[in-house]
């Protein structure tokens, strides 16, 4: 029985309720929703009141990811220069302080997507438990920028609870990759490494999510439209090249 098979026979009957109908995410009614660019970042070391549904998915939260995925697959691995990558990365966070926080965040996100130390910079987050998901469901790398990003938002000062790693599939050229949900004022905003800028999930109509996990959270997320879209999801999930 494979890891992904023991995880699904694991779920048990929570699986048999995934297909519920629930509410719609409530349309959003407010006047047009603030870039990026413009955002005012109230409190980031404290948890949000609540987070939105990213992109407007319906989400099953499946539990405790340390309890979903208590093994790890992966172990970390020894990189001969990992006292020069961590200073320099620390070197660029400190740089950066003078921009403020908004700066600071486009500017991790901006030097992440550049960086050839990514894979070494996550593993300096692979001890922590709660990341079993990420070592597990390989893709193509996206993870360690995903995580690098993870761990220089914490670094900084953001808050955990306002973190979610995201596996997405682009319906624009059909690749699937893991980015960073970074939710302030009520809106997650997205750190992908195929893009520049910061954007907020609403303009990424061509995303979709199907499953997400932070440190006490492990959802599947699929299209509202779509009845027995959490199969899909877990079919996505499942089909990932495993490390």
């Amino acid at each position: 029985m494979t890891h992904f098979a023991n995880l699904k026979a694991s779920l048990g009957k929570s699986l048999s309720n995934l297909g519920f109908n629930v509410d719609d995410p409530a349309p959003d009614t407010s006047p047009s929703r603030a870039s990026f660019d413009s955002l005012r970042i109230v409190d980031p070391g404290t948890r949000p009141h609540r987070l939105p549904a990213l992109f407007h998915s319906r989400e099953r939260d499946l539990g405790d990811p340390v309890r979903l995925f208590p093994e790890r697959t992966c172990k970390k691995s020894d990189v001969a220069n990992m006292a020069l990558i961590k200073r320099q990365w620390l070197n660029v966070l400190d740089g950066l302080k003078a921009y403020g926080l908004r700066g600071q965040i486009a500017g991790i996100n901006t030097y992440l997507n550049r960086s050839a130390d990514t894979a070494a910079l996550a593993s300096l987050g692979q001890k922590l438990p709660w990341t079993g998901p990420l070592t597990l469901f390989h893709n193509a790398g996206s993870e360690h920028i995903a995580l690098a990003k993870y761990l220089s938002l914490r670094k900084i000062g953001v808050s955990a609870e306002r973190l979610r790693l995201v596996w997405i599939e682009d319906h624009h050229d059909h690749s699937r990759r893991v980015v960073l949900a970074a939710t302030f004022g009520n809106h997650n905003y997205i750190l992908d490494n195929r893009r520049p800028d910061i954007i907020e999930d609403e303009a990424l109509d061509h995303f979709r999510p199907y499953c997400s996990t932070n440190a006490s959270h492990f959802s599947l997320h699929w299209d509202s439209r779509d009845i027995k879209g959490w199969e899909t999801s877990l079919k996505r999930l499942g089909s990932h090249a495993l490390h």
